[in-house]
């Protein structure tokens, strides 16, 4: 079979831009100060490769590391992304879409791991979202019909933090998600809250 290897594959001083004109106004999003570096990219299924990936989201710190292997048929991946203190205005044109609300204010921390080895997944996903402030209504159509407000208002806790942690376990084809933990956090708000 044909063999492909490259030794390093270098990013410096990178700058990645999003712009989605679908909603209104448009969002605009921007990876900037990217540094990385992925060696040891082979399609040989022995070969693992590393990656270590740095940048900014705003103001905001972004790291992806760990190894892949993403030239082989069965790949390989185990990988971890961090962030912490997102921005998540800029979303705002999302949130008026599909939520019914614009975004006044509020900051995400991830703190992801994903593990990929013969189609079985492993991931711990843990998304923390801190000082979520609801705006202006919108008239969307596209809204959901769920009592947002209220939803918020359960999972948040006392200092205003929302703390998801979800991870997800099985084969690729048919991944289950495992929900106790959030569904628990939300319980426990509540009696805090009515305390």
């Amino acid at each position: 079979a044909w063999r492909t290897t490259l030794g390093v594959f270098q990013l410096v001083r990178g700058q990645l831009s999003y712009v989605d004109r679908s909603v209104k106004p448009p969002v605009l999003l921007a990876l900037e100060e990217v540094e990385g570096k992925v060696t040891n990219l082979s399609s040989d299924p022995k070969v693992r490769s590393t990656v270590d990936l740095k940048a900014r989201v705003g103001a905001a710190p972004l790291a992806i590391t760990g190894t892949v292997n993403p030239l082989q048929a069965e790949a390989y991946t185990d990988v971890a992304v961090k962030s912490k203190g997102i921005e998540l205005t800029p979303l705002s044109p999302y949130a008026g879409k599909h939520l019914g609300y614009l975004l006044e204010k509020g900051k995400l921390d991830l703190d992801l791991a994903y593990k990929i080895q013969a189609r079985a997944l492993q991931a711990g996903n843990v998304v923390k979202v801190d000082q979520l402030t609801l705006g202006d209504r919108t008239d969307s159509p596209d809204a959901t019909s769920a009592p947002v407000k209220l939803g918020l208002a359960l999972l948040r806790d006392k200092d205003g933090v929302i703390l998801l942690d979800l991870p997800i376990d099985g084969n690729l084809d048919d991944p289950e998600f495992r929900y106790g933990k959030v569904v628990w956090r939300a319980v426990l708000n509540v009696l805090v809250k009515v305390a």
